[in-house]
């Protein structure tokens, strides 16, 4: 096994002070370009790689950031996990990916190990834990942006849920259906496009019924079972509103093999529009979210909290990115 190069044998080979290595490899201080010039070359000589360790105890940072992600099977989170990357490894930084599950207890034994190993800030995607044990884990402890997850300070970031879901609804409403379901999650807790859902329905005057709101879960086969069921009741709604484009796709699926045609037996929108949204064989109406402008957004922020040693322990900030409504080819007009 060949021996690793250390910064005492740069400095040797170069003939120049282990102090005046480090000036030259870190940029902080001028150095003359013979000496410069003196340590490249030894750098390259013996394949000389810096110690990260004894690097961050000096800087007193890893150039590390934790991203707490939910599930990497649904397209939305790579998408949003290309543009977080691009703002951050420009800066030199590196991503440490922490998929979840949607399991609070192991999203929370990442963060403490991500803590453990001092990351220099994290960024939180569609959280499973509850805005007091988020508090108690992060508040004041390091740098964090928030993307769809809440808590009682911090900086988060999404679109105007509430109004997105409330546009998607009112479009079937508008389209001329009355028997209108919503397919998602957490209708227990806070649920912002559940309340936009409730919202087109109030003011519409359109009936609100109970078995329409169907808590699919977060696995194909939970959403699959669950839309079955829905499916089957005897008056079954016309149209659903799905809280994200992967949901949509498996009641489109499910749809197709108990033989009901989409949109003239069932209209269906999505939330998101992920990459395959636009080629179904019937593409996808929904709604549009800039995904990767999401996660550069989320890069760019951490980046700025952590070098300029912003805080947000006391403050908590919603940083609304802009949606659009996308119509295809999955609604009909009744």
């Amino acid at each position: 096994m060949d021996k690793i190069s250390t910064i005492k044998d740069v400095a040797k080979m170069a003939n120049v002070s282990i102090s005046t290595v480090s000036r030259v490899l870190n940029g902080s201080t001028p150095v003359s370009r013979e000496s410069s010039e003196k340590v490249y070359r030894a750098v390259e000589a013996l394949d000389y790689k810096p110690n990260a360790m004894a690097r961050s105890l000096i800087s007193k940072k890893t150039m590390t950031i934790a991203v707490i992600i939910p599930n990497l099977s649904n397209l939305f989170f790579p998408e949003l996990l290309r543009g977080i990357s691009k703002a951050v490894e420009k800066e030199g930084y590196f991503l440490i990916i922490c998929n979840t599950d949607y399991n609070s207890e192991k999203e929370e034994r990442y963060i403490n190990r991500m803590l453990e190993r001092r990351v220099d800030g994290f960024i939180i995607v569609s959280t499973s834990i509850s805005n007091k044990k988020l508090t108690h884990l992060l508040k004041g402890k390091t740098s964090v942006v928030f993307v769809y997850s809440y808590a009682d300070f911090g900086y988060n970031i999404m679109e105007d849920g509430i109004k997105a879901t409330y546009d998607a609804t009112k479009y079937l409403i508008d389209m001329g259906h009355k028997k209108i379901a919503c397919v998602g999650w957490r209708f227990k807790g806070v649920n912002v496009r559940y309340m936009g859902f409730i919202k087109a329905l109030e003011e519409s005057d359109v009936k609100f019924r109970d078995e329409y709101v169907i808590d699919c879960g977060y696995s194909k086969e939970e959403i699959t079972n669950n839309t079955i069921k829905l499916l089957q009741m005897k008056d079954r709604p016309t149209g659903v509103v799905a809280f994200n484009d992967d949901t949509a796709i498996a009641i489109m699926m499910a749809a197709k093999n108990m033989g009901i045609s989409i949109p003239e037996e069932l209209s269906i929108i999505g939330y998101d529009n992920i990459s395959i949204s636009n080629i179904l064989l019937k593409p996808l109406t929904t709604i549009s979210v800039p995904i990767q402008k999401m996660g550069m957004e989320a890069g760019e922020k951490i980046i700025e909290i952590i070098d300029k040693g912003i805080s947000y322990s006391d403050v908590y900030i919603e940083k609304y990115i802009p949606y659009k409504l996308i119509e295809r080819e999955s609604v009909k007009v009744l």
